[in-house]
């Protein structure tokens, strides 16, 4: 079955799809963040993998880096790298 996001993005539906986006990326587990982020990568989709990113840089330090682990344990470093510069640049 076909990640929900992705079927919004193909369907010209881009708010449904960044709405949902969002949502995964403050609430999903660090596991489920890694692999829908390299789902989207795969899909060719840079924007909705960068969206999930700057959403989870929303959470708390912890969450953060437990997802940074996570991805760089999988040898997503370029994913660890956008979610680390995404935190930084939250407000303090």
């Amino acid at each position: 079955m076909e990640d929900e996001a992705l079927q919004h993005l193909r369907s010209g539906r881009d708010a449904d799809a960044a709405t949902l986006l969002w949502h995964a990326g403050r609430s999903h587990s660090p596991d489920e963040v890694r692999d829908a982020v390299s789902r989207y990568r795969a899909a060719g989709r840079t924007d909705a993998a960068t969206t999930m990113l700057t959403s989870a840089a929303a959470r708390d330090l912890r969450a953060v880096l437990h997802i940074v682990s996570t991805l760089l344990d999988a040898g997503q470093v370029e994913d660890a790298s956008v979610l680390v510069s995404a935190a930084l640049d939250q407000p303090a």
